[in-house]
Formats: structure tokens, sequence, C-alpha cells
């Protein structure tokens, strides 16, 4: 029930957050080009309405690096790998949270 979209590395996901506005991101850590704490870096820049929830998916899974993934303002972090059904409960519980 989701219309995605998506990117191979961090600067095409920038691009794709600016188009389309979406309300909700699914990002990686280790990506090419530009790593996914630069993207979210990136992302506090944002005006705070027009500013994306984020659920991190990353095999990097400290604490550090949960609590670094929680300052840049993600919002949830499912390490990897991933139960689907565990993500999707994560997602859907993105959307009812005000």
């Amino acid at each position: 029930g989701y219309t995605t979209y998506a990117a191979t590395n961090g600067a095409d996901a920038l691009a794709e957050i600016s188009e389309h506005r979406p309300g909700l991101v699914v990002l990686d850590i280790m990506m090419p080009t530009m790593d996914g704490w630069c993207v979210l870096e990136e992302l506090l820049k944002l005006p705070h309405d027009r500013r994306p929830r984020v659920v991190v998916v990353s095999a990097l899974s400290s604490l550090r690096d949960r609590a670094k993934a929680a300052e840049l303002g993600a919002d949830a972090y499912v390490p990897k790998p991933f139960n689907v059904d565990e993500l999707l409960e994560v997602l859907h519980g993105l959307e009812e949270a005000p």
C-alpha cells in the first residue's frame, strides 16, 4: 500500500526526497557517493514541516550508531538482517504517531 521511490546512493536519495517530498524514508547508512549519515545531516537542514520521518535500516547496529542516528533526526532504527514484518510494524507505528 505504499508508493515507493528508490535511490542507489545518498545524493540520489536527496534528489528523490526533494522531488517527491515523501512523508517517510527508509534509509541505509552504507551507500556510495554520500552515506546515510550525510543524508540525515542534510535532512536536518530542511524546515521541520518538510522533513520526512526516517527509519534507518543498517548492518551498523552498535549503540553508538543508534545514538548517532537519533541525534541526526532518525525516528527509528532497524538493524539488518531484519524481518519484513518487523520493518512494516515500525513503518505503521510511525504513520500512526503524531
